[in-house]
């Protein structure tokens, strides 16, 4: 999840295809980003990175009838790197810092004219990068090395849109911050052995918080008032351990490894808390409630969707995971200009399909899921490929086969213990708009006015529960769900 600064970036690697069994969880690439240390000799570096609105022109595509957004964004980076005690001990360290201030289109509801009209919200991004690490050569058979990365990031956007458009009032606070520590010990056992160690624990913590509070307004044009989907908070712990043995015996190049993660995750979401109406109408066109003005007392709304426990947040503890894999793989130099690799790779996940809370269940859906619920503990991965050069080099055939299995996120264990009917019960609420099954509006009368009783703009939430109908419904995870 962490960003590195570029200028702490040695080498950038992309391995597309026909990997060794050494790589897992991924089907398509595995990108590797090195970071730099330091040497024998001092060295720094300081850049500054400006961009204006001043300096750049509109896109040919941007409409003009739409106000100009600002724009300006400033970066900065230091680093420096040297020895500590020459040949043996070296430091490196980089910040950048970025300040970027914009805007994002957005409506406005102009309710004495009817009309949206179009301006500009503030949406700023701050972010500080923080990279160090650390290298001790013990001798020449012994190397180790620590890397501490951290990273603090603010932004203000939109909420996720289902409109064309939101208001400023629409827009979210995000907040990301993360710490990275990682350790590498890499040991020469002999002339043809190497092995190599690594541990790491990352820790993510987000926020995500509306810019205001209140009642989402959803518009045929427009979304007004707070997002339902916000506020939302998530932190997660990483501790990850991989250890590799590379032996050369005659012209094969094995290597045996092993990798361990354990995920430790928690949500707290304040959805749905406020609530939503789905107005039919943009603008009221009638005095509904008979009090001389036509504003948005009088507005038409088919539904309301609010939490059954809106002072309740959903707050989910132990989205766990264990992650287990292991590899053996051989590199087989058959000729000068023939090579072939065969490998196995296995994995594992222990919770991955809520195996933890299946307990839990609903017993309202139990009668959806069939089969027992097991860890899928069947994901080998063979990998078989070859090299044939020619010409001396310049020519080469190279083709292979492999078994890939990717991941499956720990979203899915949140989504079947929270939209379980009873984490987060969703009432949905007759509107002022409802009619009976002859088309009788129920809570206007014969003139098309409000009748007493009828939910309203000022109090939305008094109409009566629709059964039956739910704005999550229930998510089940089917016992038989396998790694992809």
């Amino acid at each position: 999840l962490i960003n590195i600064s570029q200028d702490a970036v040695q080498e950038f690697q992309v391995a597309t295809n026909r990997f060794s069994a050494e790589y897992g969880r991924s089907a398509s690439s595995v990108i590797n980003v090195v970071t730099k240390g330091g040497t024998n000799t001092v060295h720094g570096s300081f850049s500054f990175f400006e961009r204006d609105k001043k300096l750049q022109e509109l896109p040919a595509t941007f409409d003009e009838s739409n106000p100009s957004p600002p724009f300006d964004r400033q970066q900065y980076s230091f680093t420096l790197g040297g020895p500590i005690k020459k040949d043996k001990l070296f430091a490196f360290g980089a910040l950048e810092y970025r300040d970027q201030d914009g805007a994002v289109l957005v409506g406005i509801r102009d309710v004495p004219n009817q009309i949206i009209t179009r301006g500009l919200a503030e949406s700023d991004l701050k972010n500080l990068l923080l990279n160090t690490r650390l290298d001790y050569v013990a001798n020449d058979s012994n190397r180790v090395d620590f890397r501490y990365t951290f990273e603090d990031a603010a932004a203000t956007d939109q909420s996720k849109l289902d409109r064309a458009i939101g208001s400023a009032s629409y827009r979210q606070s995000l907040k990301n911050r993360f710490h990275s520590f990682m350790g590498n010990w890499s040991s020469v056992l002999s002339t043809t052995m190497v092995n190599n160690f690594s541990f790491s624990i990352n820790n993510f913590d987000n926020s995500t918080d509306p810019v205001s509070t209140g009642i989402q307004y959803t518009f045929p044009s427009i979304l007004d008032g707070t997002s339902f989907r916000v506020p939302q908070a998530t932190k997660q712990n990483r501790i990850q351990i991989a250890d590799s043995l590379t032996a050369i015996v005659g012209n094969h190049t094995l290597k045996f490894g092993g990798e361990f993660q354990r995920i430790e995750s928690s949500l707290d979401l304040g959805v749905f808390q406020d609530g939503r109406i789905e107005f039919v109408q943009d603008f009221a066109n009638d005095d509904r409630n008979n009090d001389g003005v036509i504003d948005d007392r009088d507005l038409l709304f088919a539904v309301t969707l609010r939490s059954q426990f809106p002072d309740r947040p959903l707050s989910l503890e132990d989205v766990n995971n264990n992650y287990f894999a292991f590899y053996v793989q051989d590199d087989w130099r058959v000729s000068p200009n023939l090579t072939f690799n065969f490998g196995v790779r296995y994995e594992i996940d222990t919770n991955v399909k809520n195996n933890s809370g299946y307990a839990e269940i609903n017993p309202l859906v139990a009668s959806f899921y069939s089969g027992e619920r097991k860890i899928d503990s069947n994901n080998f991965a063979p990998r078989i490929g070859f090299n044939y050069s020619m010409l001396n080099g310049k020519f080469s055939i190279h083709g292979g086969y492999g078994i890939y299995y990717d991941r499956v996120v720990l979203q899915l264990i949140t989504l079947e213990r929270g939209l379980d009917g009873r984490a987060l019960p969703i009432s949905v609420r007759a509107g002022n708009a409802l009619t009976d099954p002859n088309g009788v509006p129920i809570f206007l009368d014969m003139n098309g006015d409000f009748l007493p009783f009828a939910p309203t703009f000022d109090n939305p939430f008094s109409g009566f529960v629709l059964p039956g109908a739910g704005a999550s419904g229930i998510n089940i995870i089917d016992n038989s769900l396998q790694n992809p």
